[in-house]
């Protein structure tokens, strides 16, 4: 039996697949008071958490194998373009 070797890309693929088809519902929009206390500590921060201004979004997911969980997208500069004018 051959065993399948699976890209370390294809999951970010599927998920982009996925919210293109169906769309997503963003999580948060704007900066909460939480994730602006967050900002603002004086303590070490993760790639993430430097970014007050992310918008998350996340689906619902089912492997064939019956297995759930959440798929989940973020845009660290929501207010980039990505598109010269």
């Amino acid at each position: 039996m051959e065993s399948c070797v699976r890209p370390w890309w294809l999951p970010a693929v599927l998920a982009v697949v996925v919210f293109a088809a169906v769309g997503a519902v963003p999580r948060q929009a704007g900066v909460s008071e939480s994730r602006r206390r967050e900002y603002d500590a004086e303590v070490p921060k993760t790639i993430l958490e430097l970014q007050q201004f992310r918008q998350t979004q996340s689906i619902q997911i089912r492997s064939k194998a019956g297995r759930e969980g959440f798929a989940t997208l973020v845009n660290l500069n929501p207010d980039q373009r990505l598109v010269p004018d």
